[in-house]
C-alpha cells in the first residue's frame, strides 16, 4: 500500500536550455507534450542547476549537496575514468529505495563508468543507458577523435553491455520503452517508485553526425537537427505521461521536468537557446560569446524547470524564487517518509513552493554558484533579486578569469541577461548589499567542507569492455590515413588517456 505516498518521476535532460520549450519561448520547436506538462503544474522560472556542466550538476541531484562536496570537479569525467562519485555519498536512489520504493534510473548516468560507481550500485534496481556524454567514444558510421582513449560508445543494462556501439538513432525509443516498462511492472506491483529518466539528448554527439535523433523526427521541426532532438524528447516525456495515465497512476504521481546546465554555446547551431538569460555583459564588455554552459552566468545555471501533481500543485501557477537541482532530493525524501541522509545537506524541502508558490522568504537566502574551472570557488552569489559576480570567465574559452572587488552586481529579475550592472554609488542600502554579499561568500567559501577533487582524468584500461578481446570494443587502427572520410575528421589513434584537464595524452613511443 502507498500509505498516501506519492510516486516521483524526474526528467532530466542533458543541456537543454531555457529557450529551448514552448512552454519558455522557443518560437520555432514544437513541445505540446512538455508545454502540457509545464501548464498542468507550476512552472519553476528561478530554477537553477546545481552546476554548470553535467557531472557536478549530477552529483548536486544525487546527494542535495553542492558539488564540491561529493569530489565531483574540475570537469566533467572522461570515459574512462578510474574513479566515480565517492562511495560514501548517499544518493537518491539509495534514500528512496531505503524507504521501500522501486527505483529506477535510465538514461545518462556520468558519475563513473566502472561497475563499483554505476546507478545499479547507488541504490537503483534497474539502469538503462549509456554511462557518460553520447560524444565519449565512437559510433559504427563515425568515430571518435581520440578512439584508442574512447571505446565504442556503450548502452548498458543493469551493468551488462547490449550495444557497443550503440545506436543514436533507437537509443531515445529503447530509453522511454523502459521508462513506461518500468511504470507499468511498477503500477502491477502496488508498489510506490521513483523513475529517473536522465535523457542523452540533447547533448552533441560526435563530429560527423553532431545532433541527432530517431528518423521518425529527422526534419520535423523549423530548428533542424536540434529542433528534431528537443522533438523527439518531447515525445519520449508524452509517452511516459501516457503511461502513468493508462496505469491510473496520475493522480498519485508528482512529476518533475528540469535540465542538467545551459546550452553548450560552442555547438553553435548544434546547441540549445539560452533564452533571456543571455549574459551580455561577458558579450559586451569582454568580448566573448561562450556565456552557457560552463559559466556562472546565468545561461549556464538556470535551466527550465517544470513540477506537475494533479490535485496537489495548482495548474497554471509559477514559482519565480530561486531554486535548486539540489531540493530535489530533500522534497522526496520528505514525500517518501524517508531517512535522510546523515552527510549536511544544502537542497531543500519546497513542497510547500510547490503547492502554495512564492511568499514569506526565498527558501535560498544566499545561492552560491561554483566556478568550474580552476580555482573552483564561488563566482557568484544569488541573493534576492540581486546576483553578485565576484569573478567571471567564458564557458570553455581561453581569455583569464576575471575578477571584480567590489562585485558586479545585476538585478536578474529585471536583468535577466545581465546587461546593465547596478551603479553602487547610488545607494546606501546597496553597498550594505554588497558588503553582506561578501560576507556571506567568504563565509560559505570557508565553511563548505570539500571533498578533494576525484576527476583525476582517465586511461583505457578503464574502459567499458565486456568483449573476449579488448581491441574489439576499440575502432581499429587504419593502415592509412584517410582524410576524406569519417566527416573530414582525421582521428588521432596515439591518445589513449587524459589527464586531470582532460587534455589528451599520447601513448608513449
Amino acid at each position: 500500500e502507498r500509505a498516501g505516498r506519492p510516486n516521483m518521476v524526474l526528467f532530466f535532460v542533458d543541456d537543454m536550455a531555457y529557450g529551448d520549450l514552448g512552454a519558455t519561448g522557443a518560437p520555432s520547436t514544437l513541445t505540446p507534450n512538455i508545454d502540457r506538462l509545464a501548464a498542468r503544474g507550476r512552472r519553476l522560472s528561478g530554477w537553477y542547476s546545481g552546476a554548470s556542466i553535467c557531472s557536478p550538476s549530477r552529483a548536486s541531484l544525487m546527494t542535495g549537496r553542492h558539488f564540491v562536496r561529493t569530489g565531483v570537479y574540475p570537469g566533467a569525467w572522461p570515459c574512462n575514468s578510474p574513479t566515480g562519485m565517492s562511495l560514501e555519498e548517499r544518493t537518491l536512489g539509495d534514500v528512496m529505495k531505503d524507504a521501500g520504493y522501486r527505483t529506477g534510473f535510465i538514461g545518462k548516468w556520468h558519475l563513473g563508468q566502472r561497475p563499483q560507481y554505476l546507478p545499479t550500485r547507488r541504490g537503483f534496481d534497474t539502469y538503462l543507458g549509456v554511462p557518460y556524454s553520447i560524444d565519449m567514444g565512437s559510433l559504427a558510421d563515425f568515430t571518435y577523435k581520440w578512439p584508442q582513449a574512447c571505446p565504442y560508445i556503450p548502452l548498458l543494462a543493469n551493468e551488462t553491455v547490449v550495444e557497443q556501439p550503440a545506436d543514436l538513432h533507437t537509443l531515445t525509443r529503447q530509453y522511454t520503452e523502459a521508462a513506461t516498462e518500468f511504470v507499468r511492472h511498477a503500477a502491477g506491483s502496488g508498489d510506490p517508485f521513483m523513475l529517473v529518466l536522465a535523457h542523452s539528448h540533447v547533448h552533441v554527439s560526435i563530429e560527423g553526425t553532431r545532433q541527432w535523433s530517431g528518423p521518425e523526427w529527422t526534419g520535423t521541426q523549423r530548428r533542424g537537427r536540434f529542433g528534431d532532438a528537443v522533438a523527439e524528447t518531447d515525445w519520449s516525456v508524452g509517452e511516459v505521461m501516457r503511461a502513468l495515465e493508462e496505469e491510473g497512476l496520475a493522480e498519485d504521481t508528482l512529476v518533475l521536468f528540469t535540465s542538467d546546465n545551459g546550452p553548450w554555446m560552442q555547438q553553435q547551431e548544434n546547441c540549445g537557446s539560452e533564452g533571456p538569460f543571455r549574459g551580455m555583459w561577458g558579450i559586451l564588455e569582454d568580448g566573448y560569446w561562450d556565456t552557457g554552459k560552463g559559466s556562472t552566468w546565468e545561461g549556464g545555471f538556470r535551466v527550465p524547470a517544470f513540477a506537475a501533481w494533479p490535485g496537489v500543485i495548482p495548474p497554471g501557477t509559477v514559482s519565480q524564487q530561486p531554486l535548486s537541482t539540489m531540493d530535489i532530493l530533500p522534497t522526496f525524501a520528505h514525500l517518501a517518509n524517508a531517512k535522510l541522509p546523515d552527510a549536511p545537506l544544502d537542497g531543500h524541502n519546497i513542497m510547500h513552493v510547490l503547492e502554495h508558490g512564492d511568499g514569506g522568504e526565498d527558501v535560498w537566502p544566499a545561492m552560491p554558484l561554483w566556478r568550474q574551472r580552476p580555482p573552483v570557488d564561488i563566482g557568484a552569489l544569488r541573493k534576492g533579486p540581486l546576483k553578485f559576480h565576484f569573478a567571471t570567465q567564458s564557458g570553455f574559452l581561453n581569455e583569464p578569469v576575471k575578477y571584480y572587488d567590489p562585485p558586479l552586481v545585476f538585478d536578474v529579475d529585471a536583468d535577466p541577461g545581465e546587461q546593465w550592472p547596478l551603479d553602487l554609488e547610488t545607494s546606501r542600502e546597496l553597498l550594505v548589499q554588497v558588503r553582506l554579499a561578501k560576507e556571506d561568500a567568504l563565509l560559505l567559501n570557508e565553511t563548505i567542507e570539500r571533498h578533494p577533487p576525484l576527476q583525476v582524468g582517465g586511461d583505457r584500461r578503464w574502459a567499458v569492455c565486456q568483449k573476449e578481446r579488448f581491441e574489439d570494443c576499440f575502432p581499429p587502427v587504419p593502415t592509412e590515413p584517410c582524410e576524406d572520410c569519417n566527416g573530414g575528421l582525421v582521428p588521432d589513434h596515439s591518445v589513449v588517456a587524459f589527464d586531470q584537464n582532460m587534455q589528451p595524452v599520447p601513448q608513449a613511443s
